[in-house]
């Protein structure tokens, strides 16, 4: 590939990378809401217990745990998908067809690494052939037992019709396979199948001590010389000289192989070695093939050749092409996931358009939409990086981000399909355990003592609070913290007066000058500066809100003290914020199964309570704010009075400045003579929530209401008490039930 083309390969795979990703919020966003959904059902089996049981509720939670499992794992799987930071290429074919060939022309990889075979299938497992810059190594994840059984030996037994699977190693080392199939009548194309099947599951049984102790799950490193022995078929050489197959690869998922590529501009790019997609065997059943490389590759590659011996299109390349079909999932058109490469080799002379042609008629023969073909030398390792490798990725650009869409959307339909079914399961499970578990009710006697004991516990935990708040009452008169804040602002204003106010004093005396010049005269002036005076004044002691906000919380956070020592599973255990705290609660009590209104209200209320300087302390200072103006209306006559005569700047100075202290002083004065009584305030606003919660007519519903909602601020409650199971089964499946509507609300 030559330097530009590298770079715009290069380029156009980044590009093509970082579109996709455009899709992970709202992936992540599904699955956030899909493990509070198992969060969710966790909580109900957990409760599952003498209270909470009826016939199917084994069968109602499994169906739950399918489904959230189920969707579980296909979100991941497109999180994954659309996670990766590379483009994955599968490349699939028969013998002799040049795959192989071609996964070296890009891989920089050898036939020591990627074997070619003149006849036999060469592919056993499949290898993913990734960039690296250090040193070429591969790691093979292996099968367990149990996989291998459910991936290779049930697809056998089940197309041979051979009975159930061995189900352990030992077993099918031990078991006794048949050499030839009881025919019931003349031989058809079906007899011949199986019995072929059953030759290669014999094969496979006489070597499995050569791949039984690799069966063991995890992964293994191995050299890059060692590869081919896991990955690859035996030779026709080595079958042909009698050698004891050892069938490693059996016992390999799949490898990946970190090789350095011949120009590492193609680095993004990952090669998926895929074994011959349309063999009869059934070493990977087509199901779970078709999912493998519907969760591993974004384009497939066909590739094939107008070779002598070989039909243009065969019942291989339509298995192959069935494969893929499935593979490509909620994608509209296999047309848009596969493309054919031939591969034009020397010897196939002119047989190439012949089975273009040929292949065309038989994609449209069945039904097929026609598939794009490329024609490239695999030999060729300039075509296949300047011709081939462009045209892959041109192909993807157009594609992937499409097929993404399409497969999340599809995935999106079966979400919701999953989230009615688990909402399905779960009403049926909360009407089964209403019918046989009954109601709460038929606990009232023990309920109704246990509520009492709870409003006297919080009521004399509120009545010690009232105690030493109305000890606070007596301090009103003297409140020293009150007084050190206002002594404290009225220093700093008179400060700021003396000082100039606020301006330094040649800009004050210019502005002065220039306002009484203009004006001829200086009340306007004056006006302006005792107007900023009052208001300076005025903001200075907003600063008392602070105080007041201070003490408004103390009481809060002291109440919320009490509750959290009587309700504690309904108060925040370390509230940032005592009112946030009451709030929580509030909407705790109101929004249970059983509604404590009034109890609600009254925490709301004591959550708004507001003491502040402009509302409270206003009117006591009001009228010495007043008295800085320049006029001064006559008690008995309504009669306005200049009071100030601005001879000169001087004089208005002096004048305003004198103005401003006498209005501070005052309303030093006011504030500190007819100060807010903030602790007996407080003190009845306690008392009037522990009325409003322990003794108005309904609170004795409401406490009893509390706890059959929340039965677990019961001191005494344990797990095996079924009261205490059945409200946390109903309050824990109502949650569930809101977070699904939400879910669907929002899909």
């Amino acid at each position: 590939m030559g330097t530009a083309g590298a770079a715009d390969s290069a380029s156009q795979i980044t590009r093509i990378v970082n579109a996709r990703a455009e899709l992970l919020p709202r992936i992540r966003s599904r699955l956030d809401q899909w493990i509070a959904v198992e969060g969710h059902l966790n909580n109900l089996a957990s409760l599952v217990g003498p209270g909470i049981s009826y016939p199917e509720l084994q069968m109602d939670l499994a169906q739950m745990r399918t489904a959230v499992d189920t969707t579980l794992a296909a979100l991941r799987l497109v999180e994954r998908r659309c996670s990766r930071d590379s483009i994955n290429v599968g490349v699939g074919g028969d013998a002799r067809m040049g795959k192989s060939t071609l996964l070296q022309a890009i891989s920089g990889l050898t036939d020591q690494h990627i074997p070619t075979g003149s006849d036999l299938p060469v592919t056993a497992a499949r290898s993913r052939i990734t960039y690296t810059s250090g040193e070429p190594r591969a790691v093979l994840t292996l099968r367990t037992f149990e996989g291998f059984r459910q991936e290779v030996l049930v697809p056998y037994h089940e197309r041979i019709g051979l009975g159930p699977a061995p189900l352990t190693p030992f077993e099918f080392e031990n078991h006794v396979y048949p050499a030839t199939l009881v025919s019931g009548g003349a031989e058809d194309l079906a007899s011949t199948t199986r019995q072929a099947l059953l030759n290669e599951l014999r094969e496979l049984h006489r070597a499995f001590p050569g791949y039984r102790d690799l069966l063991v799950g995890g992964t293994k490193e191995v050299s890059l010389d060692e590869i081919a022995g896991y990955v690859a078929y035996e030779t026709a050489e080595s079958i042909a000289a009698g050698q004891q197959r050892s069938a490693r690869y059996m016992a390999v998922d799949h490898a990946d192989i970190m090789s350095r590529y011949r120009n590492d501009d193609a680095r993004q790019l990952c090669l998926v070695d895929l074994p011959g997609l349309g063999e009869l065997s059934p070493r990977v059943a087509a199901e779970s093939h078709a999912a493998a490389l519907r969760d591993d590759i974004d384009v497939a590659l066909m590739i094939k050749r107008a070779a002598p011996t070989t039909a243009f299109w065969g019942e291989r390349d339509a298995n192959a092409l069935g494969i893929l079909d499935m593979a490509k999932g909620p994608i509209r058109h296999v047309a848009d996931f596969a493309v054919i490469v031939v591969n034009r080799h020397p010897d196939d002379g002119g047989r190439i358009p012949a089975m273009r042609r040929s292949i065309e008629e038989k994609l449209h023969e069945s039904g097929e939409q026609v598939i794009q073909i490329f024609e490239v030398d695999v030999h060729d390792t300039t075509d296949v990086n300047q011709r081939l490798l462009p045209f892959v990725l041109e192909f993807v650009a157009e594609r992937l981000q499409r097929n993404d869409r399409a497969i999340f959307d599809g995935l999106e339909v079966k979400l919701r399909e999953q989230l009615a079914s688990v909402a399905e399961a779960l009403h049926r499970m909360r009407a089964a355990i209403a019918r046989s578990a009954g109601s709460v009710h038929h606990h009232d006697d023990e309920l109704i003592g246990r509520a009492e004991r709870l409003r006297s516990d919080l009521a004399g935990g509120l009545q010690t609070l009232m105690t030493e708040l109305h000890a606070l009452t007596t301090q009103d008169a003297v409140d020293r913290a009150y007084e050190t804040l206002i002594e404290q602002i009225h220093a700093e204003v008179r400060e700021w007066i003396v000082g100039g106010l606020g301006m330094a004093e040649s800009d004050w005396f210019q502005a002065a000058d220039d306002a009484i010049n203009r004006d001829g005269h200086g009340l306007n002036f004056s006006s302006r500066e005792l107007d900023r005076v009052r208001v300076e004044l005025g903001g200075r002691y907003a600063v008392l809100d602070t105080l007041f906000a201070e003490r408004v919380r103390n009481l809060q956070d002291q109440i919320v003290k009490v509750l959290l020592k009587h309700l504690p599973p309904l108060t925040a255990q370390d509230p940032s914020s005592p009112a946030g705290a009451l709030l929580e609660l509030a909407q705790a009590v109101e929004q249970a199964d059983y509604p404590a209104d009034g109890f609600g209200q009254a925490v709301r209320a004591l959550a708004a309570v507001r003491l502040d300087f402009g509302t409270q302390m206003y009117p006591q200072i009001r009228s010495e704010l007043r008295r800085i103006a320049y006029v001064e209306t006559n008690p008995t006559t309504g009669q306005q009075i200049i009071t100030i005569r601005p001879d000169d700047s001087a004089s208005l100075r002096e004048q305003i400045i004198g103005r401003a202290l006498s209005g501070a002083d005052g309303t030093r004065r006011a504030l500190i003579l007819k100060k807010l009584p903030t602790a007996s305030i407080l003190h009845a606003v306690a008392e009037q929530f522990e009325d409003s919660v322990i003794r108005s007519g309904d609170a004795e519903q409401e406490f009893r209401n509390i706890l059959r909602s929340y039965y677990e601020v019961v001191p005494q409650a344990r797990d095996s008490d079924v009261s205490y199971q059945l409200i946390r089964f109903r309050r824990f499946s109502k949650t569930m039930l809101e977070h699904i509507a939400a879910m669907e609300a929002g899909s």
